[in-house]
């Protein structure tokens, strides 16, 4: 029997074995010794041995196998593979995770929000963003991420590091698009403003 894992938060393998998830406990020699997920809280004392990716000796569990969980585990493990491809973003990543493995293991998953912390800080791990500033005079933002993805710049305004700052985004191309325009349609959001800054506000050309 081959045998399956998932990965815990901290990216470490966790043992699937006849529908029940396994924390590693100690390996003795060329011998793995994985003791049942529930061994905290439930105090199961199912153990499941393995040498050379096969289980040599389990023991019973005192509880039966949930599917649900299992299923929500390998969501978050599938959530945070998404999370690395970089094209994706986050409410992408939420709605097709939804659509191939949520059915049935809704009740076992995070909350939403925990999930969107997931996806950011496993980019953050990936590619190396920097911690959020705790205010805006400390926020410094790196020259890659002054430019769009065509290598345009697209920070074309910074009122500098202060706790009134004004930060202008768009691109030369947009701006002369905009001078040709009939009309510009403008909008202020609070709701969906970065941490820090009190509103975003946009402009568009049609």
């Amino acid at each position: 029997m081959v045998l399956t894992y998932v990965k815990n938060q901290k990216g470490a393998n966790m043992l699937v074995y006849n529908g029940f998830i396994h924390r590693k406990e100690k390996v003795i020699g060329k011998k793995t010794i994985w003791k049942c997920g529930h061994y905290n809280k439930g105090k199961c004392t199912g153990r499941v041995h393995t040498m050379r990716d096969e289980a040599v000796k389990t023991t019973s569990h005192n509880h039966v196998a949930v599917a649900a969980k299992l299923k929500a585990k390998r969501a978050c493990n599938r959530i945070k593979e998404m999370a690395e491809q970089v094209e994706l973003t986050t409410q992408a990543i939420l709605a097709s995770a939804s659509q191939e493995v949520f059915l049935g293991a809704t009740e076992q998953l995070p909350s939403m929000a925990s999930l969107k912390q997931t996806i950011q800080y496993t980019r953050q791990k990936k590619e190396g963003i920097p911690a959020n500033p705790i205010n805006l005079t400390k926020l410094v933002i790196p020259k890659e991420y002054t430019r769009n993805s065509n290598g345009e710049p697209f920070l074309l305004f910074d009122s500098g590091p202060n706790e009134q700052r004004i930060l202008t985004f768009s691109t030369e191309r947009n701006l002369t698009f905009m001078e040709n325009c009939d009309h510009w349609y403008a909008d202020g959001t609070f709701t969906c403003t970065p941490p820090l800054f009190g509103q975003l506000y946009t402009i568009h050309g049609l």
